[in-house]
């Protein structure tokens, strides 16, 4: 057998099992539709999407409550920085209002934190309350500082027998190296007085004490025990 011949088979040879191995094309499935006149028109297929491919889209998710019936539940500890802030509060509290709840229960065990997020967080549930929504709130542990303000502002102020209430006077605290002037110092100073004005007010507007008895609350460390709280008209149930 000459050398031509060979090539020739070998060349067939292959092309015999190329042509095995490929095998019949893979049917496709086509939708047509036969209108009125009569035409064949294709019908384009609905795209499929796996679920690994899917978003979850969480726009309408609580982001610090969870969901029993007809009530919210909600827990705040520390207030500010890594805590609890008024930015996140807010987005839920706007999402009790969306969805139409009227009722949340807040556990609060807060040793406190920064003063502006504790009197945001009271403002946004005052403005909550006003909207119709009734707050329940229970204390536990220690409820100090600016975390006071946040339990007073409550429709029903329920609090085991243990909880420990602390005031005193509005500090701030600064890092690093820096130069300050008088009128800062005067500035800074202003600042605290409008802290303690606007949280000796609630305190006073939300409990049987005066404006002036909390002055003197916060002019120091001031440690009130649960049953001296239920006297002052912080708390309206002791369990």
């Amino acid at each position: 057998m000459d050398l031509r011949r060979i090539s020739f088979f070998l060349v067939a040879v292959i092309f015999l099992m190329g042509c095995a191995a490929t095998g019949p094309p893979a049917p496709v499935d086509v939708n047509l539709r036969i209108d009125q006149a009569g035409t064949v028109q294709k019908v384009p297929k609905e795209p499929s999407v796996r679920k690994s491919m899917e978003v979850k889209n969480d726009e309408m998710e609580f982001h610090n409550c969870r969901v029993h019936k007809d009530t919210v539940y909600m827990t705040i500890s520390s207030i500010g920085g890594w805590g609890t802030n008024g930015d996140k509060l807010w987005n839920d509290l706007q999402l009790i209002r969306l969805k139409g709840y009227k009722n949340l229960v807040v556990y609060l065990n807060s040793p406190g934190g920064a003063i502006y997020d504790g009197l945001a967080i009271t403002d946004e549930l005052r403005l909550l309350k006003e909207d119709g929504v009734y707050v329940e709130m229970h204390g536990r542990g220690i409820i100090a500082s600016a975390a006071v303000t946040v339990y007073l502002i409550g429709d029903k102020r329920i609090a085991s027998r243990n909880t420990i209430f602390m005031l005193h006077p509005m500090s701030i605290t600064k890092w690093g190296q820096f130069s300050e002037s008088m009128d800062d110092i005067e500035s800074q100073a202003r600042m605290i007085k409008l802290w303690n004005n606007s949280y000796t007010k609630i305190v006073a507007d939300n409990s049987r004490i005066s404006q002036d008895k909390a002055r003197e609350f916060i002019s120091k460390d001031t440690w009130i025990s649960a049953d001296e709280a239920k006297q002052y008209g912080f708390v309206d149930e002791l369990k």
